[in-house]
């Protein structure tokens, strides 16, 4: 329909030259009334594509390299610009196989892939995340019909790793702590150690307030695992497991 009024159109554009006075003033006014039911005629078009581009079958196919992880995965479809990030939809990997909906075009970069599995007793984050997925046009050739993911063996890190992440130190802090007042803080050293799944760091120090001072151990023990908050910079959880322990013998004595 809309092909056929832009012929129609093109064609008035064309005459338009050639006349003079009413006849070109009529042509004028045809000319407006075509545009306007073009106007009309995207706009139901816009609308209609808004309201069913939104459902194509995507097949999920997981190779699982490793292989000793649980017989239980699940899939999960997350919308991943804000408002909120938010599960769209969940489906259960049979056999290494799974299908959602996506949407085609360019409103895919809203979302994005997990792949977790349900039942084991250790991992507490996905196995796979994915960023937002490409903008492209569904057709029959179209690779993104089938999504391929090789889960490796499990990623490590070395405590090297963390310790580089740290700023030079010592590290200077300010606070304030009543009765006490200001309270300046120099971190002179931190050490990191794992046990039992979580990453425990210990930070050492003085800290010096008005008229007195003291040093400090404060330690903390963090678990980090791949987000399940589909922001796409966010790609770890950092959560303290219990809370932290200052002891400040010369101050406050110890605190948790």
């Amino acid at each position: 329909m809309i092909a056929a009024l832009q012929v129609q159109e093109q064609a008035k554009l064309g005459a338009v030259p050639g006349l003079t006075g009413v006849d070109r003033w009529k042509a004028i006014q045809d000319l407006g009334v075509i545009r306007q039911q073009i106007a009309e005629q995207q706009a139901q078009l816009d609308a209609c594509q808004a309201l069913h581009v939104g459902d194509v079958p995507i097949e999920i196919v997981v190779f699982d390299l490793p292989g000793d992880s649980g017989p239980n995965r699940i899939a999960r479809l997350w919308r991943m610009t804000p408002p909120d990030q938010s599960v769209k939809q969940t489906a259960s990997v049979t056999a290494g196989s799974t299908a959602v909906t996506i949407p085609t075009g360019d409103d895919r970069q809203r979302f994005g892939l997990t792949i977790e599995e349900t039942d084991h007793p250790t991992v507490n984050g996905p196995d796979f995340r994915s960023g937002p997925l490409p903008g492209l046009t569904i057709n029959d050739t179209d690779p993104a019909n089938r999504i391929e993911i090789v889960i490796l063996d499990p990623f490590s890190f070395e405590i090297g790793m963390v310790s580089r992440a740290v700023p030079p130190l010592p590290l200077t802090l300010s606070l304030t702590a009543a009765p006490i007042g200001a309270i300046q803080i120099q971190v002179s050293k931190i050490d990191w150690s794992v046990a039992g799944g979580m990453l425990l760091v210990t930070a050492t120090g003085t800290a010096t307030a008005p008229f007195m001072s003291s040093t400090f151990t404060l330690q903390a023990n963090f678990h980090i695992a791949p987000s399940f908050v589909m922001t796409p910079s966010l790609a770890l959880d950092v959560a303290l497991v219990v809370p932290p322990r200052l002891e400040m013998t010369g101050m406050i004595g110890s605190l948790s």
